[in-house]
């Protein structure tokens, strides 16, 4: 059937009876995409969703897959909102943990997550040790947390939930390289079957639609740059340091500082490179001698497991240095699954590249930079300009110091960069939902012409 789809394309390009229309463009566009099988399979999935006849007076009925409770602040406010409209009916289906060690399944912490943060309508995907069947839910949509899929038992995987409902996917990370994000978020596997990606930014919507062009061209596929939900949730949230569980027995006076520190969890290069090795002995010094730092250390879910399993470190080392932050009055590490709130809290940032640099930078609050050989993109360019250099142990000591004193001279830049780049983030939520709505009552007009 590829073979004849194919030969179907060519057929039109060769034909010069036929007008080189609007159709015939798109048909040759996908001859020259190379189309594999796994294209074309997901092509027909994709028409045969976009031939589905929906009732107009049912509500939509939209599942957030949650696994990953730490990443679940990139979606809340879309599920927040969400709630508030009388035409959708939302649920949550929790899966178990992934085992980086086992490659196995653990507990559903994702389940008692929900439950504590008072989620409705919550449905488990374990049962007697089965998997529970995501179709006999009857979604509309399904928005997933990751484009990593490994994690996922082989069932709720995008290419077959896209059998029976639209795919949505919102980016649980605001890459610094436009490589990165192309091929850790949009690597074909995953990418090619969301129906809806909602891109977090105007260049990845460019280059999005042209990597997916011919069923982005034909209406298969739709891809929206909206807004960053994350970064909205952060902008709303700003609450203040003592009504957070990390800092609420630290004040904020002056000569005293609240410093976060979230190093990278890999140390591979190609993904950014961590410090985490450079400098943990220094930092536990540093603390220890100077009490008016409080010192928040928040690992990545996966940075010691990852560790281990890499031979970076032993069980034992990690366990050492839980101690040391345990027996240390002006240490912690923290390990709560919400961090918006402890951003609002702190009053500077250490880190290597990451997602979580962008969402704390939107606070306004200092950061200090530990470098990175990746290329940049043109927003994380402009924001590395307004941070603290810290290549080196002393360039990070120096801008401790001068920050305890109150001398935040980058803080102008940082605003001007803020208002230059995330000035219309406060109705992003509602621009999503008012999408899924819109694609929801189109799909339920009657006698939709099919050019395909």
């Amino acid at each position: 059937m590829l073979n004849r789809f194919k030969a179907k394309i060519n057929e039109i390009y060769l034909d010069s009876t036929i007008p080189y229309n609007n159709i015939s463009k798109k048909m040759v566009c996908a001859l020259k995409q190379r189309i594999t099988k796994e294209d074309f399979k997901t092509f027909q999935k994709l028409k045969k969703l976009k031939k589905k006849q929906n009732n107009l007076d049912k509500k939509i009925r939209i599942v957030f897959l949650l696994q990953m409770p730490e990443v679940w602040g990139k979606q809340q406010i879309v599920y927040e909102e969400m709630k508030k409209r009388d035409n959708i009916e939302t649920i949550i289906f929790t899966i178990p943990e992934y085992d980086i060690k086992t490659g196995g399944h653990k507990e559903d912490i994702a389940y008692d997550y929900a439950v504590k943060e008072g989620l409705t309508e919550i449905v488990q995907s374990e049962k007697n040790g089965n998997w529970v069947s995501l179709k006999e839910l009857q979604p509309d949509y399904v928005f997933y947390q990751r484009p990593y899929e490994t994690y996922l038992p082989e069932v709720y995987r995008s290419k077959n939930v896209l059998e029976y409902a639209k795919t949505c996917y919102i980016p649980y990370a605001i890459f610094a390289s436009i490589s990165s994000a192309m091929n850790l978020e949009y690597e074909r596997g995953f990418a090619r079957n969301i129906y809806y990606h909602f891109v977090s930014n105007l260049e990845m919507e460019h280059l999005v639609r042209h990597k997916f062009s011919i069923t982005s061209k034909l209406g298969l596929r739709q891809v929206k740059y909206l807004g960053v939900p994350i970064l909205e949730s952060v902008l709303k949230t700003a609450v203040k340091g003592e009504d957070n569980e990390v800092w609420k027995n630290w004040g904020s006076q002056q000569g005293q500082l609240k410093v976060l520190w979230t190093p990278r969890w890999t140390v591979d290069e190609k993904l950014g490179g961590s410090h985490f090795f450079h400098y943990k002995d220094k930092f536990t010094e540093l603390v220890r001698d100077d009490k008016n730092i409080y010192f928040s250390f928040r690992p990545h879910p996966m940075a010691f497991d990852n560790y281990v399993k890499e031979k970076l470190m032993s069980v034992e080392q990690v366990e050492k240095l839980k101690k040391e932050y345990a027996e240390t009055s002006n240490m912690v590490i923290d390990s709560h699954r919400g961090y918006v709130d402890t951003f609002w809290g702190a009053d500077v940032l250490i880190t290597d590249i990451s997602s979580m640099m962008m969402e704390f930078f939107v606070t306004g609050k200092p950061i200090i930079f530990c470098g990175t050989n990746m290329a940049l993109d043109s927003l994380h360019k402009e924001v590395v300009g307004t941070l603290y250099k810290g290549n080196t142990w002393q360039e990070i000591a120096d801008a401790l110091e001068q920050l305890k004193s109150g001398n935040d001279y980058l803080q102008e830049q940082r605003s001007q960069v803020i208002k230059r780049w995330f000035a219309n983030m406060d109705k992003t939520s509602e621009k999503i939902v008012d999408a899924i709505v819109k694609d929801y009552q189109l799909s339920c007009t009657t006698n939709k012409k099919m050019i395909y």
